[in-house]
């Protein structure tokens, strides 16, 4: 059982949290100004999705999913910042375990879109109003248990409820609130109740077969939990004691994002618009293709083969090496961080970054070699300041070195543009440890340096161990590769057939790409980036020359005109393309599209005087 003391602490730390946000409840500005003071003090990226208010239920699941992993040290460090800004008295809990977070969707609890279709600030700031009602009728009912106030609760829960995408969720937030009040009716706390098998819980459990409760179910399922704390009939002493145990029942660990607390994330943004939080990893914008210009951000919004790679890659006999190919600006690159998210289990691309650990990402480029991938040796400076050299791992070794040390938990490589590097000296004898039936031991090699490992890192404690050694290295069945390429590319003229032989490779079309585009243009969009394509494929190129949507992105949310994008970068690309074959009639097709569609853009948006 949990220690009274350090259920005591999360208590208190959590009321005195809603005790200072009802301070802002006629006007949140403040409020929100105080989180982007945290957010700065903690190097996190701006969030794009935030408007001008907030309500309690976001600024609760800020914290609470800043580190959406086993690992509460991130989370503790959120929470100690606000306690500063908030003048907060209660210490920031030494354990976080039992207390539910959301296990997918976006950070907010406001809609902000639906359907992968912005919604408007109206919209967002109705929500909001309704979550502080809900807040404040909450914190009324805590203290006055009358029917009046519980008809107020149940009335605004149930418009709530409503919102697009919360779901279970919703019984998150409340649990927040106070959590020896309200139940969270997280994924782990339904199986556990369902699991328990005591007739003080039979009611409760056949409550939780269907979708979530309204405001009247939920309220008697509460009462029923505490009046079973309460009566000693079951072997917990509050509602927060058996969220602990539910914890600790499924291994103490966050549930995969793919759970059902919410609505699944293609109905909703990510929104992981502050994907480089607290991160020291280098990752490119979308593609690495150039095509995604300053400011031409895809929206998050979750592809919906993201679900169908993910499954195809986890599954048993499955492939734990894909590469995602396509034309340009198909966001290949942003689905292989969507597809990493759900495999190691976090709730979204930005949380990738709060676990660099088991993730990383890299770019091949025609320098990238051997030593940068795998290991080699690298100048160093002496303690005496003379130079010298050394044995040095790569960022790949180093990653799997992790990797082997926690076989139990699941690691995500990603290699950004495979093909513009050279496949086979990068990889070297990797190409047979990478291949999917040689992971573990039986997949081992002796790198090209072997001969120069440390004598005592050879060494092992028994002879069972020597084969783990480092003279050889092998990959571990618990990393999975997910490369992305440009079927347009001809930096490297072929790729190694026996890689392909190693990899999955899942086309994404310019179709599947349209999902990111959003926003009051987005029929004007979606016209143009169809218009364009039909001329690239009468022109006699092939698919894989088309024009992904994330060169739309910013006309289809009103940010950028038709004549811009044209004049920017549309043309220029075509332009680009005509040098493939000159003197063609393809050529020639180009050329004459250019002409017609810049009069068309100069005579629908002139140039100004």
């Amino acid at each position: 059982m949990v220690q009274s003391g350090c259920i005591k602490e999360q208590v208190s730390f959590y009321e005195e949290v809603a005790d200072k946000l009802s301070a802002f409840r006629q006007d949140s500005r403040p409020l929100l100004a105080k989180i982007k003071n945290v957010d700065r003090r903690m190097g996190i990226s701006p969030r794009k999705y935030l408007i001008n208010v907030i309500d309690p239920f976001t600024v609760y699941n800020l914290f609470n999913a800043y580190a959406r992993t086993s690992n509460f040290q991130n989370r503790q460090h959120y929470m100690s910042e606000l306690k500063s800004e908030l003048a907060i008295k209660a210490p920031v809990p030494t354990d976080l375990k039992g207390i539910s977070i959301r296990s997918a969707g976006p950070p907010t609890f406001y809609r902000t879109s639906v359907k992968n279709r912005r919604v408007s600030a109206a919209q967002q700031k109705e929500d909001i109003e309704n979550l502080w009602l809900l807040f404040e009728a909450a914190r009324v009912l805590e203290s006055d248990d009358t029917n009046k106030a519980r008809q107020t609760f149940m009335n605004a829960y149930d418009v709530v409820l409503k919102i697009p995408g919360l779901k279970w969720s919703l019984t998150n937030g409340l649990s927040w609130l106070n959590l020896q009040r309200y139940v969270s009716l997280s994924e782990y706390n339904r199986r556990f109740i369902q699991g328990q098998r005591q007739p003080v819980f039979e009611k409760v459990a056949a409550l939780l077969d269907n979708n979530p409760p309204n405001g009247g179910d939920y309220l008697e399922l509460c009462d029923d939990c505490l009046n079973a704390v309460q009566s000693e009939k079951v072997p917990y002493s509050s509602l927060q004691d058996m969220s602990y145990h539910a914890w600790e029942s499924h291994g103490g660990s966050v549930p995969d994002a793919s759970m059902s607390d919410t609505e699944p994330s293609s109905n909703r943004d990510s929104l992981a618009d502050d994907a480089g939080v607290g991160s020291n990893t280098s990752v490119p914008s979308d593609d690495g293709t150039g095509e995604k210009r300053d400011g031409a951000a895809p929206t998050e919004a979750t592809n919906p083969r993201v679900q169908e790679i993910f499954e195809m890659m986890t599954r048993r006999h499955g492939s734990p090496n894909v590469i995602l190919h396509g034309a340009p600006g198909t966001g290949k690159t942003t689905m292989a961080k969507q597809i990493a998210a759900k495999i190691i289990r976090v709730p979204d691309v930005a949380a990738l970054a709060e676990d660099d650990f088991r993730f990383d990402f890299v770019q091949f480029h025609p320098s990238y070699d051997y030593t940068d991938f795998v290991e080699g040796i690298r100048p160093v400076k002496a303690v005496d300041s003379r130079s010298g050299f050394e044995l040095r791992p790569g960022v790949f070794m180093r990653f799997i070195n992790k990797a082997r040390k926690d076989p139990e938990r699941k690691y995500v490589f990603v290699i950004d543009e495979i093909n513009r590097g050279n496949i086979s000296e990068i990889f070297g004898e990797l190409f047979f440890s990478i291949d999917p039936g040689y992971r573990g031991l039986k997949g081992k090699v002796k790198t090209q340096y072997a001969n120069l490992h440390d004598d005592n890192d050879k060494k092992s404690s028994s002879n069972a161990d020597k084969d783990d050694s480092n003279d050889w290295f092998y990959i571990p069945e618990n990393v999975y590769i997910i490369a992305t390429m440009n079927d347009i590319d001809r930096s490297v003229d072929t790729f190694d057939f026996a890689m392909r032989r190693r990899f999955r490779f899942v086309p994404i079309s310019v179709e599947d790409s349209k999902v990111m585009l959003s926003g009051a243009q987005i029929g004007q969009a979606e016209a143009f980036m169809d218009k364009v394509n039909d001329e690239i494929k009468v022109s006699g190129l092939g698919s894989g020359y088309c024009i992904g949507a994330s060169y739309f992105v910013n006309m289809a949310q009103g940010e950028e005109t038709a004549r811009e994008l044209w004049k920017n970068e549309l043309k220029p690309l075509l332009i680009e393309y005509q040098r493939i074959m000159p003197e063609s009639d393809g050529a020639r097709t180009l050329q004459d599209f250019e002409e017609k569609e810049d009069q068309e853009v100069d005579s629908v948006e002139p140039l100004p005087e």
